[in-house]
């Protein structure tokens, strides 16, 4: 018999034959039980063991066995409260899973977010590497008036924390992001973020928990910088939680995670960057705003956040609306203290543009570049040439008219 549902048995049937069914899979787990649906730590462990994927775990308590389950498995929630306690839907997904069949792919995706609060994920693998300075690829179709917001490299087992411009977190399953077919606009996502009518994401972190690391840094588009604990995150609600506190006409601009003794890079729209180690920003909480990392002009505004470690020898790599970018190596940009107006990075000004993204991809990296009309170049870094601070840098990307650059990811090895 199937493992499908029929109309002839009862729940209890149901349950009981499911069960029977994976302990014919998997020789650890009991035929039967008082309580079919409930699994011990040593049966999950033996589960997860069994499903034909490359998995980092085995054994541990339920509550993480079962959270390794819904990184794989797109119909198994991970439920904190009753890891051990399998529903119906949960049984036929393992059933599914260890046959091989819909299984979460480990793999590298591209995640864009638009201006209209749509969001699609393409596989990396689907892109063609380029040269630089080519006319990229069509590969997002947009609507009318729709432009991307931003961009980032996920993995679809990840968690994906989103943080909203009113200075919100957000969490969900990465796989829940539409994945994008051919010739079809991205998918309105507010349903699985649970965002107000009038609230967008401004960027997002992809991990397997927050909890895995120290802090959380975030920027604001008018300078503000604020670092705080992961574990102030770890009960986010489905309708979102405060993750700093805004002033007036402000906005969140950019979220990194960090480890004590990091270094810290905020760069400006007009070209500017500063570099400050993470102990002039002290940790705080969720709905603390912040202090000032770098002073903003009336007429600009906060572009990049990035944070960096004291062994990283990684270059600082600016891309332009107009296409037009450079890796600068990080040793150029000297340590100063924080609230300050920085070290200028690269000419704006008429041919470039303003500063779209920085970002500190190490020489063996890969980038992706996506433009308001859906284009995107994906490209070896090793190919974007390394110069001094302050100068213009060298075309990324040949822009048709009316297009320009939107977004910026890095693939690091």
């Amino acid at each position: 018999m199937c493992h499908g549902m029929t109309d002839r048995e009862t729940v209890e049937e149901q349950r009981e034959r499911l069960r029977g069914e994976v302990s014919e899979r998997v020789s650890k787990v009991k035929e039967t039980t008082s309580e079919p649906n409930i699994f011990s730590d040593e049966e999950l462990g033996a589960i997860l063991t069994e499903i034909p994927v490359q998995t980092s775990i085995n054994e541990g308590s339920a509550t993480v066995l079962r959270e390794h389950l819904s990184h794989i498995l797109p119909d198994i929630e991970h439920d904190q409260k009753n890891p051990n306690k399998l529903s119906r839907r949960d049984i036929e997904a393992i059933l599914a899973g260890l046959d091989g069949e819909e299984v979460i792919p480990n793999e590298r995706q591209l995640f864009v977010y638009t201006s209209t609060g749509r969001a699609a994920r393409v596989p990396i693998s689907d892109l063609q590497i380029q040269h630089r300075s080519g006319k990229g690829k069509p590969t997002f179709e947009f609507g009318d008036e729709e432009e991307p917001i931003t961009s980032l490299v996920i993995n679809p087992r990840d968690n994906l924390y989103a943080f909203t411009d009113r200075g919100e977190i957000y969490r969900t399953d990465a796989h829940k992001i539409p994945i994008l077919t051919e010739k079809q606009l991205p998918s309105p996502v507010s349903d699985i973020f649970g965002f107000e009518s009038d609230e967008f994401l401004q960027t997002a972190i992809s991990c397997t928990e927050l909890e895995n690391h120290d802090y959380v840094v975030l920027a604001t588009c008018n300078g503000y910088i604020k670092r705080t604990p992961t574990t102030d995150f770890k009960n986010i609600q489905s309708t979102g939680i405060k993750a700093i506190g805004l002033g007036e006409q402000d906005e969140l601009r950019d979220a990194e995670l960090s480890a004590e003794g990091d270094q810290i890079l905020m760069s400006t729209d007009d070209g500017r960057t500063i570099r400050f180690p993470d102990r002039e920003v002290r940790s705080m909480g969720r709905t603390a705003k912040g202090v000032m990392g770098i002073e903003v002009d009336n007429d600009s505004s906060v572009a990049a956040l990035n944070v960096i470690n004291s062994d990283q020898k990684n270059h600082v790599m600016a891309i332009t609306a107009n296409g037009y970018g450079k890796r600068t190596p990080l040793e150029e940009y000297r340590s100063q203290t924080r609230n300050g107006r920085g070290l200028k990075d690269i000419k704006t000004g008429e041919r470039n543009g303003p500063v779209v993204d920085i970002e500190t991809p190490s020489p063996e990296s890969k980038y992706i570049t996506v433009t308001k009309n859906g284009r995107t170049i994906y490209t070896k870094t090793s190919e974007v040439s390394i110069v001094g601070r302050n100068t213009k840098g060298v075309e990324i990307i040949d822009l048709r008219l009316s297009d320009e650059v939107s977004a910026l990811s890095t693939i690091n090895k």
